[in-house]
């Protein structure tokens, strides 16, 4: 009972991913505006991270902004189509925890912190 569960919530999650990187080749994504703003959150400013979370952004925001525009997608359809096969489970849970992180450190808290979790519990079982 418990892997089935476990394949369904590693399916939505798929599915989750994959639309989040897909929606940003649909409807257009410019991670430029991220970065500008995660240096200016008060919050991304005082944690033990900052000094590198700045050292990211100016070293992509100067000429390099494509790169990230086109690699976080990539990233995202990855990760969900390594949630969705079932044998790279782990793979894909440690891969969203690493990239929930680093929006974290960027100060975007909305669901990363939740897929952080569920990271967390798909690693332990």
């Amino acid at each position: 009972m418990i892997n089935s569960i476990k394949y369904v919530v590693c399916v939505l999650l798929g599915v989750f991913w994959i639309w989040s990187g897909a929606s940003k080749y649909i409807y257009g994504f410019d991670a430029n505006v991220f970065l500008i703003s995660a240096s200016k959150n008060q919050s991304v400013i005082n944690s033990p991270l900052s000094q590198l979370v700045f050292f990211i952004v100016n070293f992509f925001t100067h000429g390099k902004i494509n790169f990230i525009n086109n690699i976080i997608p990539i990233l995202e359809v990855i990760i969900g189509l390594l949630f969705i096969f079932k044998k790279t489970n782990a793979l894909g849970a440690i891969s969203q925890l690493l990239i929930c992180l680093v929006f974290l450190s960027f100060g975007a808290i909305s669901w990363n912190p939740i897929l952080i979790f569920i990271s967390l519990v798909i690693l332990i079982n």
